[in-house]
């Protein structure tokens, strides 16, 4: 944040439509990196804002972009589980595939699935290694994110 107002990477993360939409219109840096080198999409992916991530990709979002640890928006959405996710672990409601239970679970878990479909749609390379040598089929059946692991496969992951 600058001056109490989002910057683009954690109006990405916040799923902030509206500041995300302004920001794009003020020629805020797509492709800029932050310190751990993560773009706005990194920030999307891993928080599962499939409306973001579109944007950003409208804006000229490169979805191959890696992060300073060599990891894609892919990887994000893949692997990293977010504070809301952590956070939202009531009720005793499951989705299929979804390795937390809660309807906000499921929300952000289907979010991190359609955002993963979106970035694989949009040419994100479902076989690249990140730093650690691993796909995002690898951290998704780190994960044993099923459903996830299985759209990687569907795109040719794990050939």
């Amino acid at each position: 944040m600058t001056d109490g107002k989002p910057n683009l990477w954690t109006a990405a993360r916040a799923g902030d439509v509206e500041a995300v939409r302004r920001l794009i219109a003020t020629d805020a840096p797509i492709n800029g990196g932050d310190a751990f080198g993560m773009t706005p999409l990194h920030w999307a992916a891993y928080a599962g804002k499939r409306e973001i991530a579109v944007m950003l990709i409208a804006a000229g979002a490169d979805v191959r972009a890696r992060d300073a640890s060599g990891e894609m928006p892919l990887h994000y959405a893949a692997n990293k589980a977010t504070t809301e996710f952590a956070a939202l672990t009531s009720g005793p409601w499951r989705r299929s595939g979804c390795p937390r239970r809660g309807r906000a679970d499921a929300a952000i878990w289907n979010g991190r699935v359609a955002t993963s479909a979106l970035l694989i749609a949009r040419g994100a390379d479902v076989e690249v290694a990140d730093g650690d040598g691993m796909t995002p089929l690898d951290r998704a059946g780190k994960r044993l994110f099923d459903d996830l692991a299985e759209l990687l496969r569907r795109h040719g992951g794990g050939r």
